[in-house]
């Protein structure tokens, strides 16, 4: 798979496009649509692309699996006596039917949310909102894309769920964060390492604000314990950074929100992969 151009690094410039997986001037722009489904206390916004290299035919893969994404975030948020299995794109035999599928899973949620609420005497409304972010631009080689879900069902707040979307736009294949480096690259330290930094520097502020005081995040400072290459990640094209992240209460506490790791062009271009 071919993830990079060979570029002279001479420039901020450059190692932009370089991290962004930029093509050529002559490629297509593709194009980002919404697919919205609103009904009371559901909002599901999809995102729907048309123009990527790889014509029609990838554009229907990888739409498919965000409608999928989109689908099985709805799936397990109101319980049910058996909790439903995700579904894969295979379910889907094409977007038209996708669209259909989870304007009626909608439906059903608005209403077992209002059943749910009233069950629960809550006075407070009960919703649900799914919508996205675009990380890389209109003529890159490789989608990137942030679906968000967000929900409230009772408590004393919302919660957000992020699910990460990386495409090669030449064939449709999903892309892993192991795809990024080159063969052999031992990026699993690299990347560790970088992230302890990191933590461990915001973890020097929050001591120094919090010094006297008994409430200080234990050792470990919220950061992972290995690397497996099958990380949540985007490219953010805008600024030349691959993002790792973890969900809330994957590596830290839920209060503490999603916990990301950012790396720029410059910590990691000796072992990003390089195409032809």
């Amino acid at each position: 798979m071919k993830l990079f151009g060979k570029r002279v690094l001479t420039t901020c410039a450059a190692a932009v496009m370089v991290i962004s997986m930029s093509v050529t001037a002559f490629a297509a722009e593709l194009q980002v649509k919404n697919d919205d489904v609103k009904v009371k206390g559901v909002t599901v916004v999809t995102p729907l692309i048309e123009g990527s290299q790889g014509g029609a035919i990838v554009d229907e893969k990888v739409n498919k699996q965000l409608m999928v994404n989109s689908f099985n975030a709805m799936l397990g948020i109101v319980s049910t006596r058996e909790t439903p299995k995700p579904i894969s794109s295979k379910d889907f035999p094409s977007v038209k039917q996708a669209k259909s599928d989870i304007k009626q899973l909608g439906e059903y949620l608005g209403r077992r949310l209002v059943q749910d609420r009233i069950k629960a005497k809550q006075t407070t409304p009960y919703y649900i909102k799914v919508g996205y972010d675009i990380k890389t631009g209109k003529s890159d080689k490789t989608l990137s894309v942030v679906q968000e879900v967000t929900t409230y069902t009772g408590g004393a707040h919302s919660n957000t769920t992020y699910i990460p979307n990386n495409y090669d736009l030449s064939t449709g294949k999903e892309i892993k964060l192991a795809d990024i480096f080159a063969e052999g690259a031992d990026y699993k330290t690299r990347l560790l390492n970088l992230m302890k930094i990191q933590a461990k520097g915001e973890q020097r502020i929050v001591n120094k604000i919090e010094e006297g005081m008994k409430n200080v995040q234990p050792e470990g400072y919220y950061c992972p314990k290995e690397i497996t290459g099958n990380e949540k990640f985007y490219i953010n094209a805008k600024v030349g950074e691959l993002n790792v992240f973890y969900n809330p209460g994957e590596i830290a506490p839920i209060s503490e929100g999603r916990r990301t790791f950012s790396f720029g062009l410059d910590t990691i271009v000796d072992i990003i992969r390089l195409g032809k």
